[in-house]
């Protein structure tokens, strides 16, 4: 076994139950943030991770397919469970309390309540059009930061995140729209993805620039301290550019293996970046 090959030894993330945790995580890591340079808030705290928590149940059951495995869902398999309409219900009531009790404008308003509005959507466009999911998704993702945020009535504070983490979404469930792509063709298909795939991985190259410095703008800024900075580099932009180097320029593997292992510590450098807001 390679010493790379060590990746495979971890977890597979890309499940829906990490999904969950990952929405619930944001917005808790967002009333950690608050709460450290501001009065501490329980009760709008508690409205805002409670409806985080049923908004990420909600999509759970939402993308729930026959089996454990998300691929099947993410290739079009549709097992909608009807049931989900509860969970929204009861995370749109969490919110609207939460907006409520803070006294939202209308503005506040339109940002508190618009993710649950595109997740009661989420059916209708999912299985047509893979930039849509893909764009979606990361809004999705990015959506507990501002919802927790507003519900705090300190905007700011939710607002840097939300924008990284979206950008880190779309470039994750990019690369993983493809993995799922190349997984479904025959096993002698081609190993040469750079080359079959080159157009792709070339927009996925930008996204992964933009991303790279937008990330560096809250250190630059001096909005972040050292301590984001280097978990950033170390935890995040490091192990991602080393896995795409390899994935471009393959070497000793070819680059259908590199796209696996970069698939696999992906979701990984996603709870890294929450890491690096709450310390940083």
């Amino acid at each position: 076994m390679k010493i790379l090959d060590i990746v495979f030894r971890l977890p597979n993330l890309w499940n829906r139950w990490f999904a969950v945790f990952f929405i619930v995580g944001s917005a808790a890591v967002t009333v950690i943030l608050h709460n450290m340079s501001d009065t501490a808030l329980f009760l709008p705290s508690i409205w805002a991770i409670t409806a985080a928590l049923f908004g990420g149940l909600a999509w759970f059951f939402m993308n729930s397919p026959a089996t454990n495995d998300i691929d099947k869902t993410v290739c079009g398999t549709r097992s909608y469970n009807r049931s989900v309409w509860i969970f929204l219900g009861i995370g749109v009531l969490a919110a609207v309390l939460g907006l409520i009790q803070a006294g939202s404008t209308c503005l506040n308003w339109a940002v508190g309540v618009y993710s649950f509005v595109i997740l009661g959507l989420w059916p209708l466009f999912f299985y047509r059009w893979r930039a849509t999911r893909v764009i979606i998704g990361g809004v999705l993702l990015s959506s507990p930061f501002l919802l927790t945020a507003v519900m705090l009535s300190d905007f700011r504070t939710g607002l840097f995140p939300a924008v990284l983490m979206a950008m880190l979404s779309w470039v994750s469930l990019w690369i993983r729209d493809l993995e799922v792509t190349i997984s479904k063709r025959t096993p002698d298909a081609d190993m040469r993805i750079h080359l079959i795939y080159g157009k792709t991985l070339a927009w996925i190259s930008t996204l992964l620039f933009i991303f790279g410095v937008i990330s560096l703008w809250p250190w630059l800024g001096e909005l972040y301290g050292q301590r984001y900075f280097w978990i950033l580099v170390i935890g995040v932009l490091s192990p991602i550019l080393f896995f795409w180097g390899r994935l471009r320029q393959p070497r000793t593997d070819d680059s259908k293996t590199a796209l696996h292992r970069l698939c696999r510590i992906l979701p990984y450098t996603g709870v890294i970046l929450l890491l690096a807001f709450l310390f940083g």
